[in-house]
């Protein structure tokens, strides 16, 4: 049984575009989004689903990626949450 490929776009507004099996998704991320290290746990919302199944909980771990696309994924999510606190102060 093989894996299903699934492609991230990082946004400039935050949002992160999803492309599974034919169909794009955009999430927006949620406060809380989280860096271990090893892992990345990061909450997602679907604007257009207004119930508590919009939203989401995406784990991703080094291996899934190739190394310069887990570090700009990584980095992405800090200057994100850098710009929200900024934006909250």
């Amino acid at each position: 049984m093989a894996k299903a490929e699934t492609s991230f776009v990082l946004q400039s507004d935050g949002s992160l575009k999803i492309g599974r099996e034919g169909g794009i998704r955009t999430l927006r991320v949620q406060a809380g989004a989280v860096d271990f290290g090893f892992i990345l746990w990061i909450g997602l919302a679907d604007d257009e689903i207004h119930t508590a199944r919009g939203l989401f909980r995406l784990g991703l771990v080094p291996r899934n990626m190739k190394v310069d696309e887990w570090r700009a994924f990584r980095i992405w999510l800090r200057l994100l949450a850098f710009k929200r606190s900024a934006e909250s102060a």
